[in-house]
């Protein structure tokens, strides 16, 4: 699934006492959410202000992304409503929590290569089975040592654990969990 890079929405307008207008917060909250999820975000909850509406103004939405909070930035491109947000801050403005994700994976599989099996893309777990007669004795010979110090990287739904000519390859699972695609 390709992330959105950005995403825009015409959202309805509410006329304020003194007849100036705003953003309607509620119905923006509702088309980050669809917008999220149909990006393959696990979203719990989104909470937007209603601001008047001035072209070019910034603000801020709260969006829960599995359970961590992240701040999404919103720009009104124009007097009538419209607005822009970038859907890739969700993922990349939490990076510290996905790399805490990663580094979950990364240490258990130091302390036992055989939790490869259960972290891994469905497709590797069969390579790793049919060439060493079971995932076990193949984790074992694709995680011979721990990986201690790595640097993580980023790109869409994929990341990377590198040390040296060392690499743990992830994929993002539908439910926002990294598995191992592969590891050389």
């Amino acid at each position: 699934m390709k992330p959105t890079l950005a995403a825009a929405a015409l959202v309805a307008l509410m006329l304020a006492g003194c007849g100036t207008t705003t953003i309607d917060g509620d119905a923006l909250e509702g088309e980050i959410q669809e917008d999220a999820e149909r990006e393959g975000f696990v979203v719990d909850a989104v909470t937007c202000p209603s601001p008047d509406v001035e072209k070019n103004d910034v603000f801020e939405c709260t969006v829960n992304v599995k359970g961590e909070e992240r701040r999404l930035e919103v720009v009104q491109r124009n007097d009538d409503g419209n607005v822009g947000y970038e859907l890739d801050s969700l993922r990349f403005g939490g990076t510290n929590g996905e790399e805490a994700a990663i580094a979950l994976v990364i240490q258990a599989m130091n302390r036992n290569p055989a939790v490869l099996c259960e972290q891994v893309v469905a497709a590797y777990r069969a390579e790793l089975r049919a060439q060493s007669g079971g995932c076990a004795r193949g984790a074992a010979e694709v995680f011979p040592e721990p990986m201690d110090a790595y640097e993580v990287s980023f790109s869409g739904d994929t990341a990377a654990a590198t040390a040296g000519d060392r690499t743990v390859a992830f994929e993002r699972a539908r439910d926002g969990a990294w598995l191992v695609a592969r590891v050389e």
